[in-house]
């Protein structure tokens, strides 16, 4: 998957891009896919914070047949247990191991 690839996809299920260039969902602004030049991270803002849910290289990553994001690396932390919540519900939605 390329940098476009991928931003062309996160905007068909509803991401914007903000004035830096990443990514935000409209209904709900503490998370962010952050675009970097050759991977992307998904951000969640904690006490004013981003911090980092997930993040992969754009060649690591791929579309399934159903549409879901697939290649996402997970980062497991006691730190960010109160948003898995709103991760988890994003992710079974949007993305696929």
């Amino acid at each position: 998957m390329t940098k476009q690839e991928f931003i062309d996809w996160s905007k068909s299920k509803g991401w914007k891009q903000d004035t830096w260039g990443h990514l935000k969902i409209k209904n709900n602004p503490n998370l962010r896919l952050k675009i970097q030049k050759t991977s992307v991270r998904y951000e969640r803002i904690v006490g004013g914070m981003w911090i980092k849910k997930g993040s992969n290289y754009y060649k690591n990553l791929s579309i399934t047949e159903e549409g879901k994001l697939k290649g996402l690396k997970w980062i497991k932390s006691k730190m960010l247990k109160d948003v898995c919540t709103v991760v988890n519900g994003f992710y079974q939605k949007y993305m696929v191991d």
